[in-house]
C-alpha cells in the first residue's frame, strides 16, 4: 500500500509532500523513513515497487497522512490534486496555510556528466506557488543557477530537521530524568520522615506489653474477638497505652496512609464488612474504644499542625467501605 504524506516543517512556510510505501511509516504514523542512497535506481520506481526501508535512513516527522491506497498512480494523482488545491487556495484567498512542495529524493553526489534532464529528475521540486505543468505537460528546463540553489535547499532542510529532532529528543530525555529525580527526592523525604517518627517512638519510655492471654491474634478475625478486645481496652489502661504505642509504630507517609495501615493491621476484611462509620444497617465503628485508640495512635508521632481527626475518620470510612470488595477479590484469586 501507498500513502500521501505531508511532512512537518515548523521552521519554514512550506511543507513537503510525497508518495511513500506504507511500510516506511512507523511510530503510530508519526514518523517516516526517507532514503539516502539508491544507486542507479530511480526514486519513483523504487517507491512504486515498494522497496524495503533501511533503519540507517534518516526519519522525518509526519504532519498529516492525506490518503492511503493500493494503487501507486492513484496516490500520485491525489498528491498532484492536493498541491493544485493548495496553490489555488493560496492565490485566491491569500490563505495563511503552508504551501506544499513535492519532496524528492536527493542523491549525495551528482556527477558532472549528468544532463539537465537528469538533474531535473532529482532536484526540481513542484512548488505550490509556482506555475505547475499538467499531468501530460513537460516542464521547461530550469536555469542552472536555480538548480544549484534548489539543490542546496533539501540538504539544509534535512539538517534543520535532524537538529530539531535531536533537540526534541534531548529535551524529552532531560524532562524524564528530572521527573525521576523528583520522584526519588519525594520518596527519600517520605522515608526520612518515617525514620524520624520511628526514632521518636523508640526514644519514649517503653510500655510493658500485656500478658499474651489478654491480647488477640492480629488481625482480629471474628466479631466476638473484636468486641471482647474492645471491652479490654476500656477496662485496662495498660492495654490501651500499649496499643497506642504499637499502632503508632506501624508507620506511614502521612495520616491517611498510617490510618489505613493501622486498620489493615487490626482487623480482617471479614470483620470490616460488619461495620460502617455511623452504624446504618451495620455496626457503628465510630463509637468503639478501638477507634479512640486509632485517633491517638495516628496522631502520636506527627507535629500538631499535621494532626487532623477528619483525615483519620475519612480514611477509616474508606477502608471499611471497600472491605467487601477486597474480600471478594481475595477469594477470586
Amino acid at each position: 500500500m501507498f500513502a500521501v504524506v505531508e511532512f512537518a516543517n515548523s521552521k519554514k512556510t512550506t511543507n513537503e509532500i510525497a508518495v511513500v510505501p506504507l511500510t516506511w511509516i512507523y511510530k503510530n504514523e508519526r514518523k517516516c523513513y526517507w532514503p539516502t542512497k539508491l544507486g542507479n535506481k530511480k526514486f519513483d520506481d523504487f517507491v512504486k515497487s515498494q522497496g524495503s526501508y533501511k533503519k540507517s535512513w534518516p526519519s522525518y516527522k509526519i504532519f498529516k497522512i492525506h490518503f492511503k491506497t493500493d494503487d501507486y498512480d492513484a496516490a500520485e494523482d491525489k498528491l498532484n490534486q492536493i498541491i493544485y488545491q493548495t496553490e489555488d487556495s493560496g492565490a485566491s484567498t491569500a490563505s495563511s496555510t503552508k504551501s506544499l512542495v513535492r519532496k524528492h529524493h536527493q542523491e549525495p553526489e551528482t556527477t558532472s556528466s549528468s544532463s539537465d534532464s537528469e538533474l531535473e529528475t532529482y532536484t526540481t521540486p513542484k512548488r505550490a506557488h509556482m506555475t505547475l505543468p499538467g499531468p501530460s505537460q513537460v516542464s521547461p528546463s530550469p536555469n542552472i543557477s536555480t538548480l544549484i540553489r534548489e539543490d542546496c535547499t533539501p540538504t539544509s532542510n534535512k539538517s534543520t530537521s535532524s537538529f530539531t529532532e535531536f533537540v526534541s529528543d534531548f529535551q524529552s530525555t532531560v524532562l524524564q530524568s528530572l521527573t525521576r529525580l523528583t520522584e526519588n527526592v519525594d520518596q527519600h523525604s517520605i522515608m526520612l520522615n518515617e525514620i524520624v517518627r520511628s526514632l521518636r517512638t523508640s526514644n519514649e519510655t517503653s510500655v510493658t506489653p500485656p500478658a499474651d492471654e489478654d491480647m488477640p491474634k492480629f488481625p482480629i478475625g471474628t466479631l466476638q474477638e473484636f468486641q471482647g478486645f474492645d471491652n479490654k481496652i476500656i477496662e485496662n489502661k495498660q492495654i490501651r497505652q500499649y496499643m497506642v504505642s504499637r499502632l503508632a509504630a506501624v508507620g506511614g507517609s502521612g495520616l491517611e496512609s498510617l490510618t489505613r495501615r493501622i486498620l489493615k493491621y487490626l482487623i480482617t476484611n471479614e470483620v470490616g464488612c460488619l461495620f460502617n462509620w455511623k452504624g446504618r444497617d451495620k455496626l457503628s465503628f465510630e463509637k468503639t474504644a478501638i477507634m479512640d485508640v486509632i485517633y491517638e495512635a495516628a496522631k502520636k508521632n506527627f507535629p500538631p499542625n499535621e494532626r487532623n481527626d477528619l483525615i483519620i475518620a475519612n480514611s477509616v470510612k474508606e477502608r471499611l467501605k471497600y472491605s467487601k470488595t477486597r474480600q471478594s477479590y481475595k477469594k477470586s484469586v
